[in-house]
C-alpha cells in the first residue's frame, strides 16, 4: 500500500474518532482497558458502560457501499452515494480467526465466521480510500462494539479507531487510526501504552470495574 493511501484512510478515521464529532468522553489508558470484560461504572447511572462488547482478530474481505447521508435535518435524508453528503456508511465485511473477550450475553464469533461491520467516514473525506485501507490491513485485531439499532451489524469501538495490526516481532498492537490522531483528544497516551496481544489474552474473561465520574 503507498503511505499517501495509508495515511488517507486512518487519518479520516482518526478525524471521527478525535475530533469534533467524537463520541467518547474520555479514553481507555490502554486497550485492555477497551476490552469487553472491562466495566465502567458511573454511581449517578443505573447502568454500566463497555468500550466494546466482542474483541475478534481476523480480516476485512469485503467492502460494499452503504448509505450517504444528509444531515441538514434532525432525522437526516438519505442521498446518491455519489452526490454531496455529509457521511457515507461503509458496509465491511470481516472474517474471525478467534475471538480473544466477548461480554457477557454476547454470542462470541466462531472461527471463520463473518461480521458486518459499520464504517461510517465523513462526506468530505476518501470513502475509497478507507475501503481500500481497510482491506489491505492484513490480519488484525478489531474491538467491536453493537450498533444501537441491533440490527446485527457492528461498529469498531471508539468511533472507528480501535482497529489494530499485531508486530511480528515484538506482540505490540499498532492503532494506525490512533497513531494518525496524533495528540488530538490525548490519543497519544493510548498509543504510548504498549499494549501487546499477549497482554489481550491474560486480560481476556478476568472482570474488571472502573470507577467515573458524572461530570
Amino acid at each position: 500500500m503507498r503511505r499517501e493511501q495509508r495515511l488517507a484512510w486512518s487519518e479520516a478515521l482518526a478525524g471521527r474518532a478525535f475530533g469534533d464529532t467524537s463520541s467518547s468522553a474520555f479514553l481507555p489508558e490502554d486497550l485492555v482497558a477497551a476490552m469487553p470484560s472491562t466495566a465502567y461504572v458511573d454511581t449517578g447511572l443505573d447502568h454500566d458502560f463497555r468500550f466494546s462488547a466482542v474483541v475478534v482478530s481476523g480480516e476485512f474481505t469485503a467492502v460494499e457501499n452503504g448509505r450517504a447521508m444528509d444531515w441538514s435535518t434532525d432525522d437526516g435524508d438519505e442521498v446518491p452515494w455519489d452526490a454531496e453528503a455529509d457521511t457515507r456508511t461503509l458496509r465491511t465485511t470481516f472474517e474471525v480467526d478467534r475471538t480473544i473477550d466477548v461480554a457477557d450475553q454476547v454470542p462470541a464469533p466462531g472461527p471463520g465466521d463473518s461480521l458486518s461491520v459499520q464504517v461510517v467516514v465523513d462526506g468530505s473525506d476518501d470513502a475509497e480510500a478507507v475501503a481500500q485501507g481497510l482491506l489491505d490491513l492484513g490480519p488484525s485485531v478489531v474491538f467491536l462494539a453493537e450498533l444501537p439499532e441491533g440490527d446485527g451489524d457492528w461498529r469498531i469501538a471508539l468511533d472507528g479507531a480501535l482497529v489494530a495490526t499485531v508486530d511480528g516481532s515484538s506482540g505490540v498492537l499498532e492503532l494506525p487510526v490512533v497513531a494518525a490522531a496524533g495528540t488530538r483528544g490525548d490519543a497519544d497516551d493510548l498509543l504510548g501504552a504498549g499494549t501487546t496481544i499477549d497482554d489481550l489474552d491474560r486480560a481476556a474473561g478476568v472482570a474488571a470495574e472502573v470507577s467515573v465520574a458524572n461530570d
